[in-house]
Parts: structure tokens; sequence; C-alpha cells
């Protein structure tokens, strides 16, 4: 019995001949067995007829293992048999190590043992096969600590963001992942782990490694910077933040001196740009905003207690700002709305013998604008897809259909996965006349539910293209209870969908 694998050499297995045993080593009877190291087993059974007392036979099994170097793979050999004059089956059963003492590929990590919370970090990973045999299927996964921020690779992931797939390698065959990120949410000496693995793809998911053939790990050491400045985004503290177009933007800098020695002339700045800034709305407390670059600057200029920062200080600083309109008749339509601002800290320390350090640090920050979509809805009687029937105004006791329109709308960003949902009131009836019938519009008579399912809804729609909408007919029973008053025909038509871009 082998643990599972495929194949690449071979190893002779050769089972102890211990007390009481019949020795069953192999004859050359089959060939070579694949056998990928898991947690399944390949079972192999073989006759090898009558031994006579007193006599041995040899059996050699030729098996090739695959697994993580210096990991150890178990077989199990197992001996049935009878003896003369009994129907009684007895089994003798050996179990075998075998140490995996080198890989068919070599893994290294090219990285920092040092990282800066919140300052990117890169990890160069190469994959070399040193196998003397071509290998398909390759697949090489990364393990990330918690803490880290996955921001971009090179190549760009397979699968998710830490799955690679290395496709068929030539013996010597060469292959370089460099990952990019951060690490956030860290304290100053934690020690964060990632830890790489390579190996051949599992036969029932493309995307998992069946077969271990090497992994190795590699320690980072979280050390803070001496001076740091962190934006927190209407509060939230993440690289990338959306909002809308008609929510304003909380920018605020909290910074810290974490020498234990003072810093002098501390000095603070965030740039700000981006299709969708507008420079007129900024606005700041304690520091100066130069139009002519797009810069706030905060310093003892500003700020007296800047002049000389003590140990262990620190503090905050803020401003705020509005994204410009998606649309506009002079400017068209804004393509993919985003507001950038990279922030800045710099100051100097005074050392032994007049020397000054010059200390500095800086991250950055993307606000992506949300499409401004819309949905409008409208019921008509005299007009539409639809002849309409019955009174106009409604009487008890008569029927009387309308035609609801449903109207989309979209500014800036595609909308994919769009649906809008609707309830009917008790009152209310869906006649079942849908306009266009292409459109994938759906009724619950238990729920009195309306569903549209829109599916995408492109840049533009509604504004610089023709409108998306649909028609539907429905049926107004009105009682007595109602007379005076204005039924509501349909309830609150909610629309949802995922913007793409932010």
């Amino acid at each position: 019995e082998y643990p599972k694998g495929s194949s690449s050499g071979n190893t002779t297995v050769v089972p102890d001949n211990s007390e009481g045993a019949t020795t069953a080593n192999s004859t050359d009877t089959t060939s070579p067995v694949s056998v990928p190291v898991s947690q399944d087993t390949d079972t192999l059974r073989t006759s090898i007829g009558t031994i006579p007392a007193g006599g041995i036979q040899d059996e050699n099994v030729k098996v090739i293992l695959f697994g993580e170097q210096g990991s150890v793979q178990s077989l199990k050999i197992s001996l049935e048999y009878r003896v003369e004059g009994s129907n009684a089956i007895f089994v003798k059963e050996v179990p075998y190590q075998v140490t995996i003492s080198s890989t068919p590929i070599n893994l290294s990590i090219d990285a920092p043992a040092e990282a800066n919370p919140n300052q990117e970090i890169t990890l160069n990973v190469k994959a070399t096969l040193n196998a003397t045999k071509p290998v398909s299927g390759m697949l090489l996964r990364a393990d990330y600590p918690v803490g880290f921020q996955f921001e971009s690779a090179k190549p760009a992931p397979s699968f998710g963001n830490n799955v690679w797939s290395l496709g068929d390698l030539p013996p010597g065959a060469e292959s370089d992942i460099s990952i990019t990120g951060k690490m956030i949410d860290v304290a100053d000496g934690e020690q964060k782990n990632f830890h790489i693995f390579s190996g051949s793809e599992s036969d029932s998911d493309k995307s998992v490694i069946g077969t271990v053939f090497n992994s190795l790990g590699y320690l980072v050491t979280i050390k803070k910077a001496f001076i740091e400045a962190n934006l927190y985004v209407n509060g939230v503290y993440q690289t990338e933040y959306a909002t809308d177009a008609k929510t304003t933007v909380s920018g605020e800098i909290r910074w810290a001196n974490n020498l234990d020695t003072k810093v002098n002339d501390l000095s603070i700045s965030a740039k700000i740009s981006g299709n969708a800034f507008d420079p007129k709305s900024v606005t700041t407390n304690d520091g100066f905003f130069n139009s002519s670059n797009s810069t706030i600057t905060w310093d003892k200029n500003t700020k007296s207690d800047f002049a000389e920062v003590n140990p262990g200080d620190s503090g905050a600083v803020d401003f705020s700002l509005s994204p410009v309109s998606l649309f506009s008749d002079s400017a068209g339509m804004l393509s993919e709305p985003q507001i950038n601002i990279d922030v800045s800290i710099k100051g100097s320390n005074a050392l032994e013998g007049n020397a000054v350090q010059e200390l500095d640090n800086s991250e950055s920050k993307v606000i992506k604008i949300i499409s401004d979509a819309g949905l409008a809805a409208k019921a008509l009687y005299y007009s539409g897809a639809f002849t309409n029937s019955g009174p106009i105004p409604p009487k008890v006791g008569e029927p009387t259909t309308y035609t609801i329109v449903w109207t989309l709308s979209n500014t800036s960003n595609n909308i994919s996965n769009a649906q809008v949902h609707a309830t009917l009131p008790s009152w209310v009836d869906f006649t079942g006349s849908i306009s266009p019938s292409t459109e994938d519009l759906t009724y619950d008579s238990t729920a009195k539910q309306i569903t549209w399912n829109i599916g995408g809804i492109p840049t533009g729609t509604g504004i610089t293209t023709a409108d998306r909408e649909v028609s539907f007919q429905i049926t107004l029973n009105p009682s007595l209870s109602q007379v005076g008053t204005a039924p509501v025909l349909i309830n609150d038509a909610v629309l949802t969908g995922h913007d793409d871009f932010a």
C-alpha cells in the first residue's frame, strides 16, 4: 500500500525479514507504480503462488515517490497466506518508511528580513526544476500571514491571489514570481511567516496542489518606522476605499514619533490627484493647501509644536474634499473616477557629534468613486406598451389596469449582476404582460415579488447611450376602504448590482 503521487524516479522497496515473517520481496512482475504522496493510498496486489516449506521467494516492486524534501513516507507491506490443511487466512504486515532526501523543485525567496507597518514589501520567488525529466501540471502556492494585504503580482495569479500554474516544465526550467503587498494592522516586533509550496495539481481540482514536492518558509520581522503617518479615510484604514460622488471625503492623518529622541522640523504633506479630484473643495485645519501642486502641508509654520516633537509624541491632522460630478455637459462622462492621496512625513534627528539624521516615511491611498446608477419608475394608462382598461379614476368593484415602466441609467463604471426587486400590494395583481419580451422579468405569486434580472449596465446607459427599460402590466382592484385615497400601485423598487471598478 503506497501513498499516492506522481512518477519521477524509482525506489526498490524491501521489507524487513522480521521474526516469523515469510519473506515477500518482489520479482519484476509489474511495471513501475506511480505514487503521489498524499493522504490517500494506492494498493498493489500480486499473487506469488506456492512457497514450499523452507523456501524463499523474492518479489521486487519498483516504486517512484514524490514528496516534500525531508518528509518521511510510509509504505505497508502485507503477506496473506494459507497453510496446507487449513482454510484460515494468515496475515503478516511489515511497515516500511522512506525519507525523501531531494526534491524535483528548488525554491528560493528574495525579500527583506524587516518591514515597516503599512509599507509595501515585495517577495521574489524562484522555482527551479532540477529533475532529469519534464514534469507536467505544476502549481505554486503562497500562504500569506495574517495582516498581509495582497496588492499585485507578476505574473498575475492563476487562481485567487496566491496560486500560480507553472504548466509543464522541462529540466532546468526557472519560474520567477514577484508578489507585492503591505503589512496592515501589525505590531512592532511581530514576526510574520510566508510559506511557499510547489507540487503537481490535483486530479479533481486544477487549482489545488495534490502532491507537495517542496515548500519553503520565509520570516519577516515587523519594525516600526522612526516616524509614521497613517491616513484614515472617513474613519477607515485601508489601501483602497470606495464612496459615492455625493459624499464628502474626510481624511485624518495620524502621526507618531517612535524614536526615543526628539524629532525636529516635523512636516507632513498630502498630495492629491486623480480625475475625480475637485481642488476647489479642499478644506483643512492648521494646514496650507497649495493649489498649484495640489498639496496640503502641515509644518512648523502652520503648527508651532511641529518645530520640536518629543519622543513618543503622536497626534493627527485632518482635511476634507469632495469628488467632482461624474457627468457634466462640458467634461462629459468621467471614466473610472478615483482620487489618489500620497502622504509623506519628514523630520530630522540630532545625533552625536552634531550630525543630523534625516527621517522620512510615506504611504498612498486610492479612493474609488462608485458609479451613480439610477432607477426611475412611472405608471401609465393612456400610453405605453400595452392597452389598458377600466375606469379612470378607479371605482370600487371594477378592475383598472396600468402599465409600470422601469428605466435605468448609469454614469461612470460598468455594473454587473444587476437586479431590480419590488413587491405588489395585496390589492394589485400581475397580469403577466412584459415588454420587451426579451427582458428577464419574473413574478413570484406567493411573495407577490417582481424581479428584473438585468445583468450588466454599461457605462453611460441612459445618458450618453440609449435607455434600458422594461414595461409590465398590473391590475388594481380597489375596495370600499380605499375610497377617497390614492392606493399604492407598486411598493418601493430597489436596484442592486456590483460596481466593477469601485
